[in-house]
């Protein structure tokens, strides 16, 4: 029934039993003033119409009243109490789901959007009327005791409906667990195909595919429908027998009561009162069946949360490392994608000094990205280390070692924000280093020319520039702030000749001011800002050394490159 809370969420969860715990209490005192409508029922009943005293007909009125504001009052913090606690767990859980999102690199990641919908998911279970009804749920055997006082008879009626209406709540919540999970599974896999749909918008566009897209969600949302209709049916069915269930026991407490005053076996004002608390004995269980949809919708957002992001949700504590000079050192390094047995990378090694430029270069698919992303770590390695200064890149803070590392993936991604925004990395805006930056990246020209220059909205992804474009502020965002360690990966996949020219010319000043630089390239252009070449082919290092002791052996005539990359011509310019 209750899911099992994993280590990292044990420090989230002790600081929702303490808020339970008050709520509980709350709650508690909440149900003991309930009592004050029956037994105020009884006393005027009982005494009131039997003496015909005012006095104390207006007593026990201001004793209600006084009791009513305060059921009222804490009926209100409670609310607020829940809707604050839904609201600190919203909070508190933007960070490990970010970071599971980007540190997740298994093959069953869940689409983002998904796992934002189990936070709201839970938030709903934690902050609505489902949980007013489980905090209430415990004291229907209390009630059932008071009944059972007031006559036996009403206590067994009491305890009969409340079994009856109990089991009816475990069936329902079975059923509807079932529906709940297909609704799950079939929203993430239309969450992941539109995802994927808008990610390859252009292809969609260009080969037609949107019939067949069209007919994929189809499928994916009837099944969703399918299984939406199958809770709502369960729902609403067990809903129903309940309502029936409560007005029928409420009905037959009242036969039954008049027919104990008929054989003098108990008062008019009892019968009453015992009318009212069953009917708050029962309410609870209603209200449950009602929003068990919320509270089965939340149990199974939570499983589904917490095993995504249970091995990404904390944040290892290290020491901090004086900011390093760029040496690199490879040491075996090897990577094997989840859910493949062959690796992309095995037994990598090699060195690369501050002020030198390594490029990696081989064929297609030879495992030279997996390698950027290893070395800057993007990506954690299944065997090896890189370091960096000596240390393991894993020992070191990500957001500080962060800072001395620039990376430009083969495809560039930008952030929704200005054009200035994006090259600081969404940090603090350094005018003076933005410019600085723009420039080395040869893009400060065709910034200038934005409508709005360095502070022009680019949209979502940098959807309102070009692939050059976007190419170069990228490569501006990976220059700024002088990083030791600068990898990139395709820079030149969108530049034409202007921009290549100015690529060489970045990479040189990096060099210049002692920053290590690994860039990968399939085009020789590049190589002539080298000083050594690393070969990589079927994800393992042929060969590496200084760039024209690699180029030589492999040109007829001194004009030849390494397989299938023609030799390098010196740019005058």
């Amino acid at each position: 029934m209750f899911p099992k809370i994993p280590p990292w969420f044990q420090p989230y969860a002790r600081t929702l039993f303490r808020a339970a715990m008050q709520i509980a209490l709350t709650s508690a005192v909440i149900n003991m003033l309930a009592l004050t409508m029956p037994l105020y029922m009884t006393q005027v009943y009982d005494r009131v119409l039997s003496t015909g005293s005012i006095p104390t007909l207006l007593g026990l009125s201001l004793i209600a009243a006084v009791a009513f504001a305060a059921n009222a009052a804490l009926d209100a913090l409670r609310g607020v109490a829940l809707s604050r606690t839904g609201a600190w767990f919203d909070e508190n859980m933007r960070t490990p789901v970010l970071r599971s999102i980007i540190e997740n690199t298994s093959a069953k990641r869940l689409p983002p959007q998904v796992l934002l919908t189990d936070v709201s998911n839970i938030r709903n279970a934690l902050s609505g009327a489902a949980l007013v009804a489980a905090f209430d749920a415990p004291w229907i055997p209390i009630f059932c005791l008071i009944l059972w006082f007031i006559h036996p008879y009403f206590g067994l009626l009491a305890i009969g409906a409340a079994v009856l209406l109990l089991g009816l709540t475990i069936l329902a919540e079975r059923r509807t667990r079932a529906a709940m999970q297909g609704v799950a599974q079939g929203q993430a896999r239309v969450g992941s195909l539109l995802q994927e749909a808008a990610v390859n918008a252009e292809t969609v566009r260009a080969m037609g595919l949107e019939p067949q897209i069209r007919a994929r969600l189809g499928a994916y949302g009837q099944l969703v429908d399918e299984a939406l209709e199958n809770s709502l049916r369960a729902g609403t069915t067990f809903s129903a027998i309940t309502k029936f269930v409560r007005l029928f026991v409420q009905a037959a407490v009242l036969a039954l009561g008049a027919t104990l005053v008929i054989e003098g076996m108990t008062s008019a004002g009892a019968m009453l009162a015992s009318s009212i608390i069953l009917g708050r004995a029962l309410a609870p269980v209603e209200q449950l069946i009602g929003a068990l949809k919320i509270l089965v919708a939340g149990r199974e957002s939570f499983i589904r949360l917490t095993e995504t992001i249970s091995s990404h949700a904390t944040a290892v504590t290290v020491t901090k490392l004086p900011s390093p000079t760029g040496k690199i050192s490879v040491e075996g390094l090897g990577y094997t994608p989840a859910g493949r047995e062959a690796p992309a990378l095995t037994n990598i090694s090699f060195t690369a000094d501050p002020g030198q430029a390594l490029a990696v270069v081989g064929p297609s698919g030879s495992g030279k990205s997996t390698l950027c992303r290893l070395v800057t770590g993007a990506q954690p390695a299944t065997k090896g280390v890189v370091r960096i200064d000596g240390a393991d890149i894993t020992g070191w803070d990500r957001s500080d070692l962060g800072r001395h590392i620039g990376y430009m993936a083969q495809t560039v991604e930008l952030f929704s924000g200005s054009v200035a925004e994006n090259i600081a990395r969404l940090g603090i805006k350094d005018d003076k280093k933005i410019v600085e930056a723009a420039q080395i990246a040869n893009c400060h020209d065709f910034i200038l020319r934005l409508p709005q220059g360095y502070e022009t909205q680019i949209g979502p992804g940098g959807g309102y520039l070009s692939g050059g474009q976007r190419q170069r502020i990228g490569l501006a965002r990976a220059v700024f702030g002088d990083p030791r360690l600068l990898v990139l990966d395709e820079p030149n996949a969108n530049l034409d000749l202007e921009g290549e020219q100015a690529l060489i010319r970045a990479i040189r000043v990096m060099k210049s001011k002692n920053i290590t630089v690994l860039l990968v390239t399939q085009r020789p252009e590049l190589l002539v800002a080298v000083d050594r070449i690393a070969v990589i082919r079927d994800g393992q290092l042929q060969q590496i050394g200084p760039r024209d002791a690699v180029l030589k052996p492999q040109r007829p005539n001194a004009q030849g490159a390494p397989e299938g990359t023609p030799a390098p011509q010196e740019n005058k310019a």
